[in-house]
């Protein structure tokens, strides 16, 4: 949750740095607090899933399909023009890597259950 207080926090200079958005551009902004935003979503599910009676698997599966949907967005963006190959790459990578992790991780912990 604190990740996502900081994309929607500082969403502008992180769509600068990170983003490579200039001064003007604002639709990479929009789109940092949008991960920002859903990170604490995600976040709030995730605590409320350890609670008696929560499915965590399900948790962690929700968490995979929101990164899914970040790839998505991302190739999205990358598809205006707005964000560089290199970065829509190395973006798209870590969303994609993370959403394996979490499905793996959501079928393991289901398997245990």
């Amino acid at each position: 949750m604190g990740v996502g207080l900081a994309l929607l926090r500082w969403r502008g200079p992180l769509a600068r740095r990170l983003g490579g958005a200039s001064d003007g551009d604002r639709v990479l902004p929009l789109l940092f607090g949008y991960f920002g935003a859903r990170d604490m979503a995600v976040g709030v599910v995730t605590l409320a899933s350890t609670r008696p009676g929560g499915d965590v698997p399900r948790a962690v599966r929700l968490q995979g399909a929101a990164d899914t949907a970040d790839a998505a967005l991302i190739a999205a963006v990358a598809a205006s023009g707005r964000l560089s190959r290199q970065r829509a790459t190395a973006a798209g990578a870590l969303a994609i890597v993370s959403a394996a992790a979490e499905f793996a991780t959501a079928a393991r912990l289901h398997r245990s259950a």
